[in-house]
């Protein structure tokens, strides 16, 4: 599943989304979000996401 977000309030609820809607073993951030600086906090954030989804699972791979 490839989900592509807007960088924005709106992309992170898509991606929360996406991660509630389904069970995933991996998740990857592509690079082009983590190396221009001024998407630093998108980055920042999306992974937040991604950890807070991943919460609920009951064991980390």
């Amino acid at each position: 599943m490839l989900l592509i977000i807007s960088p924005d309030d709106a992309g992170l609820r898509a991606l929360s989304s996406q991660l509630e809607s389904a069970t995933y073993a991996c998740v990857v951030i592509g690079g082009g979000m983590r190396i221009p600086p001024k998407s630093l906090l998108l980055f920042e954030r999306a992974l937040n996401t991604v950890h807070q989804a991943a919460s609920s699972y009951s064991r980390w791979l």
